[in-house]
């Protein structure tokens, strides 16, 4: 937490250096999640995701942008309506702090982005049959993720994200490895999620 205040707080200082070469905005959306593996599959666990972006602009088509976000990630399995009272586990809830560092390249009123986060867990919780369930410190406090994306002006204020984020290496887990090595051998567990929502831009 302190690498991420330290870092936070030097960006911010080069951006009130530069102020008129900053744009801000603010996003707002849903996340889909799931982990892989824990042998479950779908894009089943809905939570919010939200936070300010700072960019600046670059030679012609090229920009840099940085994030700080709240994510809601985790797991549900896909209901069976005809044997609902078996679900042993029902839930996983992640709440993350992130914050995204991407470059971006602009085409016509679309832009593609691609680039790394770093992310600090806030808390997680384990819901089954039994209750609710403080399972924070089975996870790893930090979190590296990879994203690609794109955007779409819908005008010179508003604009629809979409995103892809993965783990860069497991978040938890017995014997905890790298995303890095033939799947088949992989162990741990990996943050899979796709984003949606919608920026508001202000010069």
């Amino acid at each position: 937490m302190k690498r991420l205040v330290l870092i936070l707080s030097l960006f911010l200082l080069a951006s009130g250096s530069y102020a008129q070469s900053f744009k801000g905005a603010l996003l707002a959306g849903v996340n889909l999640s799931q982990v892989d593996g824990d042998r479950l599959s779908g894009y089943n666990k809905v939570g919010p995701v939200f936070g300010v972006a700072i960019s600046r602009g670059l030679k012609e088509n090229w920009s840099l942008e940085m994030d700080i976000l709240g994510s809601f990630k985790g797991a549900r399995p896909r209901a069976d309506e005809n044997n609902l009272g078996t679900l042993a586990f029902r839930r996983l809830n992640a709440i993350y702090v992130e914050v995204p560092f991407l470059l971006r390249y602009h085409y016509q009123k679309f832009k593609f982005l691609g680039g790394a986060s770093f992310g600090v867990l806030v808390a997680a919780q384990r819901e089954d049959n039994v209750g609710t369930f403080d399972v924070t410190d089975s996870y790893k406090r930090m979190e590296f993720t990879g994203i690609f994306g794109a955007t779409y002006a819908l005008n010179k204020q508003w604009e629809l994200f979409s995103r892809f984020s993965y783990s860069l290496g497991c978040v938890s887990g017995v014997n905890c490895g790298s995303l890095f090595v033939n799947p088949k051998l992989r162990v741990g567990y990996f943050n899979n999620v796709l984003a949606f929502g919608l920026i508001r831009k202000f010069k």
